[in-house]
């Protein structure tokens, strides 16, 4: 759409034109017969998201002539690391996370882990109520921060796991390495790492995790025709979301919470960055070029 518009800028004046316009988004109406949620702020068109601010601040402040992207994980970690002793602490924390999660995927042991974690799956007489309850929790903490855990900011994969520990799926740690992807745990409300596994509080981490223990789970590219109409479909309330890079890594998490029998679209909740969202599109958030994978925690 926008290099139609401006056919002789470059993709990076094109970029920065199509983020001059999605921020000038700042409210999303929907129709009484939509999701559950009517005039709906988006604040977050306001701030991006956790990851999406690191590869922001590279751009603006530490290396202005590379133009980093989510794709360019390898040399945004490298970035990072040459500059972190002099970043600002709420900077800091977050680039951190950011190298920890995505530099994490190197341990992990798919064979392994799927091997260990099928089998160790607890079948419930009503998953339908567990999802319900990993729905309330959405719906109750998704503006404000639940003071029970630990605040970090980049807090995306910390609500979603927040609320499947709510909808009863146990914690794991019977791994000695916070980074193992095995484990899942938050223990305390302080801002201890030990006390926190990378796949509770790392969008990349928890998709490993959940990729593992999850029943199944599917992809859907948002560029092709009909794929959101297939996401709706395969969709249920309860089920997490990661958006994903062009090398599938994930950079966001989102929890199912509601449909649009209208657009067809899914609703979700999430914390992204300072901001969080209430029951906001997936097309509205993700855009028309993103993957999304959709993991399947409940059998409904």
């Amino acid at each position: 759409m926008y290099r139609g518009m401006y056919p002789n800028l470059s993709n990076k004046a094109i970029a920065e034109k199509a983020k001059a316009n999605m921020l000038n988004k700042i409210e999303y109406t929907i129709d009484d017969s939509e999701y559950e949620a009517k005039d709906i702020i988006i604040r977050s068109a306001k701030e991006p998201d956790g990851y999406e601010a690191i590869v922001d601040y590279i751009n603006k402040n530490l290396k202005p002539n590379y133009y980093a992207t989510l794709d360019t994980t390898e040399e945004n970690i490298n970035i990072l690391k040459r500059h972190i002793n002099s970043l600002p602490n709420e900077v800091k924390e977050s680039a951190l996370l950011y190298i920890e999660d995505m530099e994490s995927e190197d341990n992990f042991d798919e064979t392994i882990a799927k091997k260990y974690l099928k089998t160790n799956i607890l079948y419930r007489s009503s998953e339908k109520d567990a999802a319900s309850k990993c729905v309330a929790y959405a719906k109750e903490y998704w503006k404000d921060y639940n003071p029970s855990y630990p605040d970090w900011d980049v807090d995306c994969a910390n609500f979603v796991s927040q609320c499947l520990y709510a909808g009863e799926k146990k914690m794991k740690h019977e791994y000695p390495k916070i980074d193992d992807s095995r484990n899942w745990f938050s223990y305390g409300s302080k801002k201890e790492p030990s006390q926190v596994s990378s796949t509770w509080r790392g969008a990349n981490m928890f998709k490993w995790h959940w990729v593992s223990r999850s029943y199944a789970y599917k992809d859907f590219d948002l560029s092709k025709n009909g794929e959101l109409s297939r996401l709706y479909n395969y969709a249920q309330a309860g089920y997490p979301i990661s958006f994903l890079n062009s090398k599938d890594g994930a950079y966001h998490t989102l929890i199912i919470t509601g449909f649009n029998n209208n657009t067809k679209d899914v609703g979700v909740r999430n914390h992204s960055g300072r901001v969080n969202n209430e029951n906001t599109g997936v097309r509205w958030l993700s855009g028309d070029n993103v993957k999304v994978r959709v993991y399947v925690v409940y059998k409904l």
